[in-house]
Formats: C-alpha cells, sequence, structure tokens
C-alpha cells in the first residue's frame, strides 16, 4: 500500500497537477467564451441594424450567441477531452478512428437530423424567427422562449410550456415530430 501510495502521489505531483491546470484552463476558456461571445454577437448585430430595429435585432443577437457560444462550448471541451487523454498516455488515434466509422453510419440514420440542423442553421441565419418573437408552429401558437438548431420551446397564452422537435425540411409547413407539455 505505501508502494502503491507514494507512486500515485509521485504522479499526481508530476502529472496531475499539469491535467488540473489544463482543467482551470478550460474553464477560464468557456467563462471567457461565455462572455465575450455575446458581447461581439451583439455589437455586431446591432451595428448592421436599421433605425427603429433595436428590439428585433436584440433578439437575433440573443439567438445567435446562444448558437455560437454553445457551439464554441463543445470544441473547447473536445479539445481539452483530447488534451488530457494524451497526457494520461491514452491513444487518442484509434478513438478519432471509432468517431469516423461511427460517423459514417450514423450520417445514414440520421438524415432527417442533419437535413433539421442545416435548416435549423438558415432559420437561424436568415432570421425567420428569434427568441422572443410570437410565432405560430405546429398549431401552437405562442412566445419564443428557446430557440436551437434542433428544437423551438414555445409559451402559450394560457402559460403551458410546449417542447417540440420540428421537422422543419419542408419549407412550406413545418411538421410537428415531437411534442410535450410542461
Amino acid at each position: 500500500i505505501t508502494g502503491g501510495l507514494l507512486g500515485f502521489v509521485s504522479w499526481f505531483f508530476s502529472e496531475g497537477i499539469i491535467i488540473f491546470v489544463m482543467i482551470l484552463v478550460l474553464w477560464v476558456l468557456i467563462r471567457i467564451v461565455r462572455r465575450i461571445i455575446p458581447k461581439i454577437v451583439t455589437s455586431f448585430v446591432l451595428g448592421r441594424a436599421e433605425y427603429g430595429e433595436h428590439d428585433e435585432a436584440e433578439k437575433e443577437a440573443n439567438t445567435l450567441s446562444k448558437v455560437f457560444t454553445g457551439g464554441a462550448v463543445i470544441i473547447i471541451l473536445i479539445t481539452g477531452l483530447f488534451m488530457i487523454l494524451t497526457k494520461l498516455e491514452i491513444p487518442v488515434g484509434p478513438i478519432l478512428a471509432g468517431f469516423g466509422v461511427a460517423g459514417i453510419a450514423v450520417g445514414f440514420g440520421a438524415q432527417h437530423l442533419v437535413r433539421d440542423i442545416i435548416s435549423g442553421i438558415f432559420i437561424i441565419a436568415e432570421n425567420q424567427y428569434r427568441t422572443g418573437d410570437v410565432v405560430g408552429i405546429a398549431g401552437q401558437v405562442g412566445y419564443v422562449e428557446d430557440l436551437n438548431l434542433r428544437r423551438t420551446i414555445l409559451r402559450d397564452l394560457e402559460g403551458t410550456v410546449h417542447l417540440s422537435l420540428i421537422h422543419i425540411s419542408e419549407p412550406t409547413r413545418p411538421r410537428l415530430l415531437s411534442y410535450a407539455v410542461f
């Protein structure tokens, strides 16, 4: 037991501290990204807004900020995970190869998901509707509380929250795929 404990203490003060510092740097980077991206997006969107469109531009900036911040955080976490795995001497090559094979399988099986995500990108990029708008989707009319690339959360006039995954690849009329009332 003494040799194992001594080995762990030796490892911790050599490699463990480096991993701890990596985790700390990841945490700091995520906090910085969550503060800076919304400010950059807001200044960009408000800078190109026409006179009298300030409220609409703020809604667009809020929606875009959530999407960009989420994407940046995911990239930071995945990069940090691979750095930590490398520091632990776990080979990441086979993991990346496995992700490649899994990506191909998911690509064939989830064509509608990919199509919906691409449609979600266009909804956000073309500013079709944003967080804070009142819209009608699949027979439900309500205030858009949250929006991302795949789902929209509406709150109707009675206060009921409708979580919907919407198949939006048909441009004429979105079709409700999943529905939950809270």
